[in-house]
């Protein structure tokens, strides 16, 4: 209701996170005919990992609507100063960076994995240690990495430094990112294949497999919604590896 949508706005406006995490539970049900109102809400409070774990509940013509209609809310851009000073800074394309943030820890600068990668770009503490080290950034322990400032600054070397390691190709930087440069040259000597898609299907990590499809498509969307100066197309460089 009407009532409801301007409690969950004044909710928005002082940040109470406990009360929106239920919201987001509430969104989730596929018959709420006003998943728009709340999306467009968390999007304003910044809170996008509830905002994508809840797309991810909605139907298909749901998410074909908000892609035609709200497609920022599907790709949004969060930590924009950081994210575009950073890639000037690395060479490398802003589109890039937020493609695998999203796909790490959904823009959850708190967010921690199983196996304790931490922060917007999911780095290990080990990682994270060594960059910081070489880029001559200071960290007290490995709970700095939780500070966008910081995660940003070492991921995006480290993005920068593989697809350097790979001649600019984004299937192997990819690929490298999410298992390890070590797997991807295993894949290359086993499973080589000449055509790209076939080469991904090839990969026996299926995590790994979605992974890089998925990265690529937030690619193009980032670059066709921010970044693309003119009409937008397929990179065909993209697919080299």
């Amino acid at each position: 209701s009407p009532e409801e949508f301007n409690l969950l706005a004044w909710h928005l406006s002082f940040k109470q996170n406990e009360v929106l995490k239920q919201w987001a539970l509430y969104i989730n049900n596929k018959n709420t005919t006003n998943y728009l109102s709340a999306l467009i809400l968390f999007s304003k409070a910044e809170l996008y990992w509830n905002l994508l774990v809840s797309v991810n509940q909605l139907s298909t013509d749901q998410k074909d609507e908000l892609l035609i209609k709200y497609p920022e809310l599907l790709f949004p851009k969060p930590y924009w100063d950081l994210v575009t000073s950073y890639a000037a800074k690395r060479n490398i394309q802003p589109s890039f960076i937020y493609s695998i943030m999203r796909q790490e820890s959904a823009f959850d600068p708190y967010a921690r994995s199983p196996v304790d990668a931490l922060g917007l770009l999911q780095l290990m503490p080990t990682l994270g240690k060594k960059l910081a080290k070489e880029e001559n950034i200071q960290i007290e322990d490995e709970f700095d990495l939780f500070q966008p400032s910081i995660n940003i600054a070492l991921g995006s070397g480290e993005l920068a430094r593989l697809l350097e390691l790979n001649q600019n190709k984004y299937i192997p930087a990819i690929a490298s990112y999410n298992a390890s440069k070590g797997a991807y040259n295993g894949w290359i000597k086993s499973r080589y294949r000449k055509d790209p898609i076939e080469f991904i299907e090839e990969i026996p990590y299926e995590e790994t497999r979605t992974y890089i499809k998925l990265i690529l498509r937030n690619m193009i969307f980032y670059n066709r919604l921010y970044f693309a100066k003119e009409s937008f197309s397929f990179p065909n460089n993209w697919l080299m590896f």
